[in-house]
């Protein structure tokens, strides 16, 4: 999904603006978001970021720390010299950094202060999570956990994924310009939120990567236990993504297709009667529901679908559902509780959902307020450092 933001982003900005160098974590990657091999002034790749430990217990991470240490800030040095030697770097006016793996993490200051040059950046989720998912020990986690919030309080200006990220950075760092940013999709690919055609059965949609893995499981449960039926009418289960893992141990209606294109994502959820937005109940994901933001969301009101969303109270997407009444939560993995808000969901009157559509679209998802909050995010710094002209180079990540 980073690289549709970008991509609408760079479709948005003048196109001299912006210059890329993405920082994956393998030597082929995908720019298919880039139009022009001339947005990309150069590209680095990241390594010893995952943790090692070559025997059990304390030891093991001990050890694994020291050889992580010496290896990833060596690397890290080298992608700053290399980064900073590159033409983009030598004649841009500011950094712009996605704070989403610990390379980005590192660098990001050092690579502003080496180029005497003002500092932005983007959260899109909570560093917490790349702890488990890296398997980082604990001596590599803190550090980094440090270097991101140095790297927050040297930034001039601060993208945040919602408004329970900007509440509590603002409380952990202090006052600054916390933006929020989220993805904007253009009106010419909005779909009408009016009733579909009657029909004998229910679509239910769902699109992009299943990053709660536990609700997701309790809707097909709940889906075989009413023997994918909803109101005597035949449940299909429709997935748009890359990839999928199912353990169908009785027949089911599931539409596969694969990736598609963002229009073409948006096209086939039109069609659906409910669009399902699960997000994690587990403990140690808190931070990834609590901080951070589905931008399936922008998608899915693209559709102009009701959203079924399942997920618990803390969930960033809860008082936004609150705020605009885009369908019905269910907070609780119960499959009888997700059985009934889906049954309800199925029953809401669409003038209600049509209306929360349409506000929601006009006043946060949509490609003129995506833009105007990131001159607002640039802008942040120019004003802090009297310089005025567009941002002409970003840090990306593209894993």
């Amino acid at each position: 999904m980073g690289g549709v933001i970008l991509n609408e982003l760079k479709q948005s900005v003048p196109s001299d603006s912006l210059k890329f160098i993405p920082i994956p974590s393998r030597q082929v990657i995908d720019l298919s978001w880039l139009d022009h091999a001339t947005d990309l002034a150069g590209h680095v790749v990241r390594k010893y970021e995952t943790g090692w430990r070559p025997v059990k217990g304390i030891a093991g991470e001990a050890l694994g720390w020291l050889a992580r240490k010496a290896l990833f800030e060596r690397h890290c040095t080298q992608l700053t010299q290399q980064i900073c030697a590159t033409d983009a770097a030598k004649h841009c006016d500011k950094i712009w950094a996605i704070l989403d793996c610990p390379t980005v993490i590192q660098i990001a200051t050092g690579v502003a202060k080496r180029l005497n040059k003002p500092l932005s950046i983007l959260v899109w989720d909570a560093p917490e999570l790349l702890v488990n998912s890296l398997n980082m020990d604990r001596w590599s986690a803190s550090n980094m956990l440090y270097r991101f919030s140095k790297t927050i309080q040297h930034a001039e200006s601060v993208g945040v994924i919602c408004e329970q990220m900007q509440t509590a950075y603002m409380n952990q760092f202090g006052p600054k310009p916390y933006v929020i940013l989220r993805l904007g999709i253009r009106r010419d690919m909005w779909y009408s939120p009016g009733p579909l055609p009657n029909s004998n059965r229910i679509i239910i949609g769902f699109a992009g990567s299943i990053t709660a893995q536990q609700p997701f499981r309790q809707l097909i449960k709940m889906l075989d236990e009413t023997n994918w039926r909803i109101h005597n009418k035949d449940v299909t289960l429709r997935l748009i993504g890359s990839r999928y893992t199912l353990d169908a141990r009785q027949p089911q209606r599931i539409e596969y297709f694969g990736w598609c294109s963002l229009s073409e994502t948006v096209r086939l959820l039109a069609e659906c009667h409910m669009l399902y937005l699960p997000q994690p109940f587990e403990a140690n994901l808190r931070p990834l529901a609590e901080l951070s933001f589905p931008t399936k969301l922008t998608t899915y009101v693209a559709a102009g679908r009701p959203v079924l969303l399942h997920a618990p109270r803390y969930a960033s997407v809860t008082p936004f559902l609150n705020d605009y009444p885009l369908g019905l939560a269910c907070h609780s993995l119960e499959t009888d509780s997700l059985r009934r808000c889906a049954e309800q969901l199925d029953r809401l009157p669409n003038e209600s959902v049509a209306a929360a559509i349409d506000a929601v679209r006009h006043t946060e998802f949509n490609d003129s307020v995506f833009v105007k909050r990131f001159n607002q995010l640039i802008g942040a710094a120019s004003n802090a450092s009297g310089l005025t002209s567009a941002a002409t180079k970003e840090i990306e990540q593209n894993a």
